[in-house]
């Protein structure tokens, strides 16, 4: 669990926002809360926003604190919580250090760890300013993020969604 935690800090900081992907359980379960708040819903509408990322976010370093932790509950199922800290570049050249707290479970399937759900993300401060998502009905009753600003931070993983 410990390899996986490194193996998604690596992986995001040299394949940026879309290796998230790789780590979100594409599973119907799938959501992600932050702040008490719904982010996403399922891994349809996480997937949007990892896209979206692709496009404003040209590069990340991500790094977990020192204090990971890592509570097994199951031989497939963990707990994983650590502080972060990233810097990242926008499309623009625009740069921004965040930190934050990050805590999520694990699962194991088939050989390989994943997260069916991220039901907390910690708060950053970013310089541009803090995001916040939220998912609204849009026409025709489906459900699409939204972004406002806010005094709160809302990330995909540890990733800010930049307001639209």
């Amino acid at each position: 669990m410990r390899q996986f935690a490194q193996d998604v800090a690596h992986d995001v900081t040299r394949e940026g926002p879309a290796a998230w992907r790789r780590y979100f359980s594409a599973s119907a379960s799938f959501f992600m809360a932050s702040d008490g708040q719904l982010v996403f819903s399922n891994a349809t509408s996480a997937a949007r926003g990892i896209d979206d990322l692709t496009r404003t976010i040209k590069s990340i370093e991500l790094r977990w604190g020192d204090d990971l932790r890592v509570d097994p509950l199951t031989p497939d199922l963990a707990v994983m919580a650590s502080s972060w800290s990233e810097l990242r570049v926008a499309a623009d050249g625009g740069r921004v250090t965040d930190r934050g707290y990050f805590t999520a479970v694990a699962e194991r399937r088939d050989g390989r760890w994943k997260f069916p759900q991220c039901p907390l993300v910690g708060r950053g401060t970013g310089a541009e300013g803090t995001v916040s998502l939220r998912e609204r009905p849009s026409a025709g009753g489906a459900r699409a993020g939204s972004c406002r600003m806010r005094r709160e931070h809302c990330s995909i993983g540890s990733q800010v969604i930049p307001p639209k």
